[in-house]
């Protein structure tokens, strides 16, 4: 379990590994929280993610939250039960997804 946050020209792009819970979120909310931080857009890749359960989605929602809606924040490299767990949370229309 782990994430890895990068910022570069503006994107954020976070990269979450195994079970994708609160504890992960330290790093990229320390990009966020750092002020003037110039995030334009947003990646969640959940390439190497393997369940994202309900604290997992509160930070998901936190995140939305703390960039604001004029930051697009797309899903990417999401499995079928990742999909399943945003799509029964009716989170999906708050994130692109791909």
């Amino acid at each position: 379990m782990g994430c890895e946050a990068v910022l570069d020209s503006g994107k954020l792009t976070i990269y979450l590994i195994g079970k994708c819970s609160h504890e992960i979120w330290t790093e990229p909310k320390k990009l966020i929280m750092a002020g003037d931080h110039g995030i334009s857009e947003c990646e969640v890749n959940f390439a190497k993610a393997s369940f994202l359960d309900s604290s997992g989605i509160g930070s998901l929602l936190a995140l939305r939250e703390k960039l604001g809606a004029d930051v697009q924040i797309e899903l990417t490299h999401t499995n079928d039960v990742v999909k399943e767990i945003i799509k029964i949370a009716h989170i999906d229309r708050m994130f692109k997804m791909e």
